[in-house]
């Protein structure tokens, strides 16, 4: 299948209408139009409805994703074998409050492999090194999943977060019993934060209730500032507002919790001049 043919007919869609694909592709009118009935020929169905909207068909509904997908990997595909970049997908906290710096740093100090850097949920990283769209994930935690290489680079201390106007806020310290009477505020699920929560306060006799999710640190960060309830959080995301006063941080007592930071690798794609040379980079400089 063409992936030119793909971009054609994708562009219809996204702009609605032939002309404004053409103008998007930088492509002739006809040429464009040609493409996408070359499309329609192999697959042997309308894609496009004529005459109407101008709007996908039934099958067009059905091609968008896998054309999506199709032409992702084949920008992934460059990317790899081009040999020049190492692709590296990022669980959403590391990459935003973690990785810039230490990526810039590596830009600036070792000259080698650009980084091309993908960030979002921690399962969705690891499926990424799994489908060989991404060369790394960076996770917070991992399964011991056999057929991969997965080298700790860093420990982030859970510290419990609250606004400076709670009652707990001088003490520096929360007990596990306070603790489990307080309203918990949960953030992006599949972090493995909760899990090392439930295993520390287990002895308690008590299972850990979060009160509200919301999918996101900076979301939970927000809402335990105006009061509504109090989380726990790796450290380093909080450092800015711990600074500035703008959030209190509590150890919890007669408990040391940390989380630790992986660098996951498939075995049989461990490239020694990109992919090793930047986990190299990460546990010496963190």
């Amino acid at each position: 299948m063409n992936l030119k043919h793909l971009e054609a007919f994708l562009a219809v869609i996204d702009t609605g209408s032939v002309g404004g694909a053409a103008a998007r592709l930088g492509r002739p009118q006809p040429t464009l139009s040609h493409q996408l009935r070359a499309l329609e020929d192999e697959l042997g169905t309308p894609l496009i409805e004529r005459g109407g909207s101008g709007g996908p068909t039934l099958e067009g509904h059905t091609l968008v994703p896998i054309a999506r997908r199709m032409l992702a990997l084949a920008s992934d595909a460059r990317k790899a074998l081009s040999g020049l970049s190492c692709r590296i997908a990022a669980a959403s906290n590391i990459g935003t409050y973690i990785l810039q710096p230490l990526a810039q740093d590596y830009r600036e100090t070792c000259g080698k492999a650009p980084l091309d850097i993908w960030i979002g949920r921690n399962p969705q990283a690891i499926e990424r090194v799994e489908d060989g769209r991404s060369d790394i994930a960076l996770t917070e935690w991992w399964d011991d999943r056999p057929g991969y290489m997965a080298t700790p680079w860093y420990r982030d201390p859970l510290v419990a977060i609250v606004a400076p106007s709670h009652p707990l806020a001088k003490n520096g310290r929360i007990t596990p019993r306070q603790l489990l009477g307080e309203r918990m505020i949960g953030g992006e699920s599949g972090t493995g934060t909760g899990r090392i929560l439930r295993a520390a306060l287990k002895s308690l006799g008590n299972d850990l209730e979060v009160d509200e999710t919301l999918g996101s640190t900076a979301a939970v960060k927000e809402a335990v500032k105006a009061g509504a309830g109090i989380s726990m959080v790796g450290t380093s995301v909080v450092r800015d507002e711990l600074s500035s006063g703008r959030l209190v941080a509590l150890a919890l007592s007669g408990r040391t919790l940390e989380k630790t930071y992986y660098a996951v690798r498939r075995l049989s794609d461990m490239a020694p001049d990109r992919t090793e040379g930047f986990v190299d980079f990460l546990t010496h400089r963190v």
